[in-house]
């Protein structure tokens, strides 16, 4: 009878950890930008700086080379958002940086609307 019981729980023991055990563990890698953090950091300095035109090239720049990579969420940073939100909230909060980069970006952007290139002008503006 004891024998029993400890080959039911040897068995039990066995069905419960054996399909967890043989799983084979694969991490997880975010396809973060660096370079995006950077720039998120640097952006405040070169706004106090006034060094506007700067700070929004930086930008134009990442959307046009990043935009689908992560960076960590401003307020939470075991979530992850876009590097295009992130680059849309930083112009939607300082009205100057804002201005600057329509002033810039505008022209191209109807240009590429002109030529009927709209998903272009979506996915780099």
């Amino acid at each position: 009878m004891v024998r029993i019981r400890a080959a039911s729980r040897a068995l039990i023991l066995w069905l419960a950890t054996g399909p967890i055990a043989a799983q084979d563990v694969l991490p997880v890698y975010v396809d973060d930008s660096p370079t995006a953090e950077e720039v998120l950091a640097q952006l405040p300095r070169l706004v106090a700086q006034e060094n506007i035109a700067e700070a929004a090239s930086n930008i134009q720049k990442l959307l046009d080379d990043e935009p689908a990579r992560l960076v960590a969420h401003a307020e939470d940073a075991d979530l992850y958002q876009s590097v295009r939100q992130r680059m849309h909230e930083a112009l939607a909060a300082s009205p100057a940086l804002l201005e600057r980069y329509r002033l810039t970006q505008e022209p191209r952007a109807r240009r590429l609307l002109d030529e009927d290139r709209v998903a272009e002008v979506d996915s780099t503006n």
